[in-house]
């Protein structure tokens, strides 16, 4: 029936509010499979419900088209009654679970057409106290791919670097949710990049907050998101910036130090295939750490092996962007030495 009326798209609106009736019931159905295609079925019904959709007050209300606001507050009244009941019923927590997870499926497929709510994530976050695994995975992807997939506005994208700041700031934060939050922003900025062009100064402090973090998970994470941004000229690559990164570089302190190897080699993953003029002087201060301790050597190693495999096809048209004594330096570094006995 879904796949029949996907068909008629918008034309049967009657009929999507009737197949709503019919899914309702069905929410807390014991098998899985059953209620992942129940929750798949309310995010088609949905899928119409425009911000700015306007329906003429003269069009008979059975020909309305459901509204996602109305179904999660039926969903949010039966997972209340759910937990008010968990002292009482033995299984409340389990049903509470198969409603969440029709809720979750729902929530998952339908964040391509609607905005960010900030409702919906606190149930998620109230729900993720459970001690049940099932349940805290469920909420944990939910978090991690349908909150990125989400449209943000100009109203709340505030918000969302409010809150990206204050995660990538807090010394007390478990090393896995800074790295959950880069993979976020990785794709949230993708997905709004003009929402969040005027807001750039304030993600380049959190991303670099990150790249200075103290656990090498975050640091490594926290490069490779700074690599793609430059890559898609989200943030701009020059002098002040390089002579930023190779400050860092020269730290004696161990992770500050990692960070701006790190950083230097974002710069020269960000542009495979092209050589622009900033690019020599960045990958020149980067071979400095190839004799460095680990992990900065490794970092080295890998940059400068993703270079010579990007760039060796044209490299008869790039080396005309260095001089003799950078060539020297590349070759040394790139060039396995050949052994005769």
């Amino acid at each position: 029936m879904q796949g029949a009326l996907n068909q008629c798209e918008w034309r049967v609106t009657e009929l999507w509010s009737r197949l709503m009736k019919l899914c309702e019931p069905a929410m807390m159905e014991s098998y899985q499979n059953m209620r992942e295609r129940i929750g798949s079925c309310i995010a088609t019904i949905v899928w119409f419900d425009l911000a700015d959709l306007y329906v003429d007050p003269q069009v008979p209300k059975k020909f309305h088209p459901p509204r996602l606001a109305n179904i999660m507050a039926d969903i949010n009244s039966m997972m209340e009654i759910l937990w008010s009941e968990v002292a009482e019923a033995k299984r409340t927590e389990e049903e509470c679970m198969e409603t969440d997870g029709t809720h979750e499926h729902t929530s998952n497929n339908n964040t391509n057409n609607h905005n960010s709510s900030s409702d919906e994530e606190g149930d998620r976050k109230k729900v993720r106290g459970v001690n049940d695994e099932e349940l805290k995975k469920s909420c944990r992807y939910q978090l991690r791919q349908g909150m990125s997939q989400t449209m943000i506005t100009s109203a709340n994208v505030s918000m969302v670097i409010s809150g990206a700041r204050e995660l990538a700031s807090s010394s007390s934060c478990w090393w896995k949710a800074k790295v959950s939050l880069l993979k976020y922003l990785q794709v949230a900025i993708f997905s709004n990049l003009f929402v969040f062009l005027e807001h750039r100064p304030a993600l380049k402090q959190i991303f670099f907050a990150l790249l200075l973090d103290e656990r090498l998970e975050v640091r490594e994470t926290a490069a490779e998101s700074i690599s793609g941004l430059l890559h898609c000229h989200f943030f701009d690559v020059d002098d002040s910036l390089i002579k930023k990164f190779c400050s860092w570089s020269r730290a004696e302190n161990g992770p500050k130090r990692h960070a701006g190897v790190l950083a230097l080699s974002a710069v020269v993953q960000a542009y495979p295939y092209t050589v622009p003029p900033i690019l020599p002087n960045a990958l020149m201060q980067l071979c400095r750490h190839a004799t460095d301790k680990q992990p900065m050597q490794g970092t080295v190693k890998k940059a400068l092996s993703e270079f010579k495999r990007t760039h060796q096809d044209c490299w008869h048209e790039h080396k005309t962007q260095f001089s003799e004594d950078q060539l020297a330096i590349l070759t040394d570094l790139l060039v396995s030495p050949n052994y005769y006995v």
